[in-house]
């Protein structure tokens, strides 16, 4: 175990060091258009000529021990696990964890068929602190969630449930309930995860 939290603290002071080296980089000039072509000019009347062509910024990636790494995805995903880690330790047991009128969603267009409600959505993001992000299978197999029987489909259950959500799906609806369950929290950045793998 303290070999994973330094192997973490390792990563995520990683991902800080690229974003740094990264906001430093200077920004590159605009391309300049390519040149009119003759049948060009001749549409165009002769106008002013198109502006310089912008190049997309490319996302911050760490090289990981050769595992490619977005690093502001990584660190907004872990800020956003230690939020959820305080709002289930307000509660007396996590399980009793619920989502207050701020988080809660409608159903998802899949829901009426699963019979998922919004006690589903906090039991998943409660096996998500447990469990980790995406280990859906952990998830389902914790019979203290409650949501075995409505994974099934996603995560090859022996009892198929071909009304259950899909991964996708899955990590669609939790990776908005925590983005919704950080902009409710009125100091959720106090809760930034920093190189040291504590928060502020």
């Amino acid at each position: 175990e303290a070999a994973q939290k330094m192997l973490f603290q390792q990563l995520l002071s990683g991902c800080y060091e690229t974003l740094r080296a990264s906001a430093q980089r200077p920004v590159p000039a605009p391309k300049p258009p390519p040149p009119p072509t003759q049948e060009g000019a001749d549409r165009e009347g002769g106008g002013a000529p198109p502006p310089p062509l912008k190049e997309t910024p490319k996302e911050p990636v760490l090289d990981f021990f050769g595992v490619s790494v977005k690093a502001q995805e990584m660190i907004q995903r872990c800020n956003e696990l230690n939020v959820l880690s305080a709002a289930i330790k307000r509660y007396p047991t996590p399980l009793q964890f619920r989502l207050d009128a701020l988080v809660r969603q409608k159903p998802p267009s899949w829901g009426a068929a699963a019979g998922w409600s919004t006690v589903e959505d906090a039991m998943m993001l409660v096996g998500t602190h447990i469990h980790g992000f995406g280990n859906w299978d952990r998830i389902r197999c914790d019979d203290t969630l409650g949501v075995g029987e409505k994974l099934d489909a996603c995560v090859g259950g022996e009892g198929k449930n071909s009304l259950g959500p899909k991964t996708t799906q899955l990590e669609t609806r939790t990776s908005m309930l925590l983005r919704r369950l950080c902009s409710a929290q009125p100091n959720s950045q106090d809760g930034s995860v920093r190189p040291n793998g504590k928060g502020k």
